[in-house]
């Protein structure tokens, strides 16, 4: 009985690890899909969730996911001088960028 619960959450399981590894854009088909013609995808934002879907010929198989993060929050670099600038936030809560230059440090208060 254990067996056949852990195999209904295989497709979940296996998609959440997808998601963990960045991977935005998998689809898995069931076993009878020959048959049955059931694919699973998923929606990650705002959170995990599971799309069981029917595939016919004017389904989208991998549409654009990053058009909308729903509020998702995302990490960036502060500039593209990575790993030269430093963004941190300071004792009052004020966004500090600094800037480590060969001629020295330029700090900005943002």
């Amino acid at each position: 009985m254990q067996i056949k619960d852990s195999m209904k959450n295989l497709p979940e399981n296996i998609l959440k690890r997808c998601w963990e590894l960045h991977m935005a854009n998998v689809i898995l088909t069931a076993s009878d899909f020959s048959t049955s013609f059931q694919i699973f995808a998923y929606q990650p934002f705002p959170t995990f969730q599971l799309l069981s879907l029917t595939y016919h010929n004017a389904l989208k198989l991998f549409p654009y996911k990053l058009n909308n993060f729903y509020g998702y929050n995302i990490r960036t670099l502060p500039d593209l001088s990575e790993p030269l600038t430093i963004a941190y936030r300071n004792a009052n809560g004020e966004l500090v960028l600094v800037y480590h230059a060969a001629s020295g440090t330029i700090t900005k208060h943002s």
